[in-house]
């Protein structure tokens, strides 16, 4: 009974929260997602697997001079990916083994890394994939002293306060939060 009346005033509490502090709880649902470092020259730029604005964010930051070596990482990775880029064979690291998720792209990374003696990355995702891609990289090759620098991609016209009108991103949200859930119990 004590823990019946203890979920019933938990519930009618979280019910009564929510609805005094909607819009705070929904901006840090987004905010907190959100890792953004300095970024400085790197030894290579990654692009992780998912949305084509991060390959095409990673080519700006690589046109710009933040390293000498591009990778994209993901599922199906190949030539034309780079080319359609207008980047050269000596631009990128190529063949790379496919990676199905954000704990097998840093593993794939790390060998990467490790083969070309790199000692710094500038990682290129989603602005709410930021938290879980950075703390995953920063775990597993901060191990090996490598420096990540998260540089997270915004979509144009982006509104933090209202992220949950967008039925794309409020599904992105659950799925991150539900993931970060998933990693620290399971990789960290």
């Amino acid at each position: 009974m004590k823990k019946l009346l203890f979920l019933i005033i938990l519930l009618t509490l979280s019910i009564y929260l929510y609805s005094k502090y909607e819009e705070d709880i929904k901006f840090l649902m987004i905010d907190k997602l959100i890792v953004s470092d300095t970024i400085e020259r790197a030894d290579c730029i990654v692009a992780l697997g998912g949305e084509s604005s991060r390959k095409k964010e990673a080519v700006k930051l690589f046109r710009e001079g933040y390293a000498k070596k591009i990778l994209f990482t993901g599922f199906e990775i190949t030539k034309e990916d780079y080319e359609r880029y207008g980047l050269k064979p000596h631009d990128y690291i190529y063949p790379v083994k496919s990676a199905f998720n954000t704990y097998e792209e840093s593993q794939v990374v790390l060998g990467i890394i490790k083969k070309y003696n790199f000692k710094s990355i500038i990682l290129v995702t989603s602005f709410y994939h930021s938290r879980r891609a950075s703390e995953t990289f920063k775990r597993f090759l901060g191990k090996e002293n490598i420096k990540v620098m998260v540089y997270p991609v915004f979509w144009q016209n982006f509104d933090i306060r209202n992220w949950h009108k967008n039925s794309y991103l409020k599904k992105a949200v659950i799925i991150e939060w539900l993931g970060l859930l998933y990693y620290k119990i399971e990789y960290f």
